[in-house]
C-alpha cells in the first residue's frame, strides 16, 4: 500500500507541476496531505508521507533520497551526515538535532538558519508536528 499511495502522490505532484493551471508549491503539498488524512494510518506515520518523498528513516535505506536519511539523526550535529551536499550555512550552524530542534525545523526551516532550505512549506498545526516529529523519533532511534 505504501509504495501505491508513493506513486500516487509523485503522479498528483507532476501532474500539478506541469498543469497548464500551475498552483503554488505550497497549495500543492497542502492538497495531497490534505487528501490524505483519510488514509488509516495514525497521526504521524499519515503525516511523514508527504516527508518520505525524500527522507528515509531507516537503516536499510542508507541511500539519500531528494534530503538526507534521518536514521540515527537524534544527537548528530547538523550537516554531519557524509556524502551528502548540505548547505555551507547549515555546516556553520551548531544545531544537534533533538526533538525541540526538529520542532523548530519544521516548523520554520529558513527562520531556524537563513539562506538553507527543505523542499517544504508548513501548514502543520502545533499537535500535528508534535506528532510528526514523535513519529519520527520512534522510527530513527
Amino acid at each position: 500500500m505504501t509504495r501505491s499511495l508513493t506513486i500516487a502522490f509523485m503522479t498528483s505532484l507532476l501532474s500539478a507541476l506541469f498543469s497548464p493551471y500551475l498552483r503554488s508549491e505550497g497549495d500543492i503539498l497542502k492538497k495531497d496531505v490534505e487528501s490524505m488524512r483519510s488514509i488509516s494510518l495514525n497521526g504521524g506515520e499519515q503525516l511523514f508521507f508527504v516527508c518520505g518523498s525524500c527522507h528515509s528513516l531507516n537503516e536499510m535505506g542508507k541511500r539519500y533520497k531528494l534530503g538526507p536519511n534521518l536514521y540515527g539523526i537524534l544527537g548528530r550535529p547538523a550537516a554531519s551526515r557524509e556524502n551528502y551536499d548540505f548547505s555551507e550555512e547549515l555546516k556553520r550552524s551548531d544545531i544537534v538535532w533533538t526533538r525541540e530542534s526538529l520542532i523548530a525545523w519544521i516548523v520554520s526551516t529558513e527562520t531556524m538558519v537563513p539562506g538553507t532550505f527543505m523542499l517544504y512549506e508548513n501548514f502543520l498545526n502545533a499537535q500535528e508536528v508534535s506528532s510528526l516529529v514523535n513519529y519520527i523519533i520512534e522510527k530513527v532511534e
